[in-house]
């Protein structure tokens, strides 16, 4: 008989849980989507109840596998997006959608408080940027817009948070989550006063902060809370050594490296979440990762006659056509706004150097570029905390194309090690699992085994010429950033969608 261990991974556009062995080895996955809703460009909500149906949906499905083979379910865990919130009455029930991580309502709320004395003491205190993305800044919004609302709320949650009520009937959020919501205190660990009056609500409003190895049993089975899939994904796969960064470009885009000690950014680029007692992490998302390529073959390549997969195929391909550099053509990928390196939510994209001799197939690998680029400038800035990075472990979506997986490598002028599983953040969970129950010895016991499917090693000749490109897509974004402002005013002004 074997042993089964389950990560369930809530994400942004969809949730899975995945059955892993003890050895850490995936046998099965199951997968549910859900929709957004953007009743206005500035709006991003789901619906909470579709994401819980959906939830258990996967979990079941999981489980019965576990259960054919006759093996033993040893936990289930969690993993799942950070930024989230919704408030719930006193029994529990929604008294509004599920707001995300991409909700830009807040802009004005923290526009002002951004580079002020206190917003900076804030960050320095949670670990969480200004930004509209965080639980804080949507408080701040309520307050403002909706402070009948806010009075009525018995809990401010997130989305796994209200699974977790669902299931067990305790409002509890563990401590990497909480550390990414900008009302608790990284380094006391605890919810923030100060913070909190600020946002305009009460410590009784919050649900209460257990750490990422909490642990409820339903049929005899623990089910541990785990924690962001963030930073699960860290230990998924193995960058959880100082020095050892993680890369992961799926929807959005994120890189990460492991501290023994929390650490924030004077200039306030970065983010701090906490794993463990003993680890944190370290490093910045960006809004714009896959989304650039959904916008590339909705808008550049459209084909009603073949599906989104092969139509994400065929631009991949047509990149592969176009030289390293783009034959000179820059693609700013902030479609929707950006977070790290700028922290700007009225940012915009823009194509640079255009010319008449431009192909669909330069635009096309420009625009993969420019997300490359970017999330090279959030390590630019992280390597300023960490210092040079002795290893990158690379993940997400863009792991399945040869072309962008070779582009990486090589404006990171670094190899690449690309993780056996693509499940980085559900393995992650279950890693956690098995240190929470005992059945490991450390969170590094798969170290060894667990990233060396395939090494991407840099183009000495491609990586020279994207030298001197990083740095111009350096000027370019500073440059720039002066001019949203006004550019984002106009095309609300023109009821322009961004």
């Amino acid at each position: 008989m074997h042993v089964d261990y389950i990560g369930v991974d809530i994400g942004t556009t969809g949730v899975k849980a995945v059955v892993f062995d003890e050895k850490g080895q995936e046998r099965y996955k199951a997968y549910e989507t859900y929709p957004m809703q953007s009743p206005t460009p500035d709006t991003a909500e789901q619906d909470p109840d579709l994401i819980y149906k959906k939830t258990i949906s996967v979990l079941e499905q999981a489980i019965a596998f576990s259960n054919e083979d006759v093996n033993e379910l040893r936990a289930v865990s969690f993993s799942s997006a950070m930024h989230s919130l919704m408030c719930v009455d006193s029994q529990g029930r929604p008294l509004t959608n599920l707001i995300t991580w991409a909700d830009k309502r807040s802009s004005a709320e923290t526009k002002a408080l951004q580079h002020s004395d206190s917003g900076q003491q804030f960050y320095e205190r949670t670990g969480t940027p200004i930004h509209p993305m965080s639980p804080f800044a949507k408080l701040l919004w309520m307050k403002t817009h909706e402070p009948e609302l806010l009075n009525r709320t018995a809990k401010v949650i997130g989305i796994k948070e209200y699974i977790f009520y669902q299931l067990f009937g305790e409002f509890v959020m563990d401590e990497s989550i909480a550390s990414a919501t900008g009302l608790m205190n990284i380094h006391e660990r605890a919810w923030d006063q100060e913070i909190m009056t600020y946002a305009g609500i009460t410590i009784e409003q919050l649900p209460e902060l257990v750490p990422t190895s909490f642990t409820f049993y339903k049929d005899h089975i623990p089910y541990i809370i785990g924690a962001s899939d963030g930073v699960l994904s860290n230990l998924g796969v193995g960058a959880i050594n100082e020095g050892e960064v993680a890369l992961t470009i799926g929807t959005s885009a994120a890189i990460r490296s492991a501290s023994s000690t929390p650490h924030v950014d004077a200039k306030g680029r970065t983010f701090c979440y906490l794993l463990t007692d003993d680890l944190w992490i370290i490093g910045g998302p960006i809004n714009n990762g896959g989304i650039a390529l959904q916008w590339v073959v909705e808008e550049l390549v459209k084909d009603e006659t073949i599906s989104s997969d092969q139509a994400a195929e065929a631009v991949l391909a047509l990149a592969d056509r176009v030289p390293a550099g783009s034959n000179g053509l820059f693609f700013i990928p902030f479609l929707t706004g950006e977070r790290a390196p700028l922290w700007n939510p009225e940012a915009t994209a823009s194509y640079i150097g255009l010319t008449r001799t431009h192909t669909r197939e330069d635009m096309i690998r420009a625009a993969l570029e420019g997300v490359t680029f970017n999330i090279y400038s959030v390590l630019l800035a992280l390597q300023e905390l960490i210092g040079f990075p002795g290893s990158i472990y690379a993940s997400g979506g863009f792991s399945r194309s040869e072309t962008w997986k070779q582009m990486a490598a090589d404006i990171f002028d670094q190899p690449l090690h690309f993780a056996k599983s693509y499940e980085s953040s559900a393995l992650g969970a279950v890693i956690l699992s098995m240190y929470t129950l005992g059945d490991i010895e450390s969170l590094s016991h798969f170290k060894q085994h667990q990233h060396v499917d395939e090494k991407v090693i840099p183009n000495e000749t491609s990586a020279s010429l994207y030298r001197d490109y990083s740095s111009l897509y350096l000027e370019l974004i500073r440059s720039l950033s002066p001019h949203y402002e006004r550019l984002y005013a106009l095309q609300q002004k023109k009821g322009v969608w961004i």
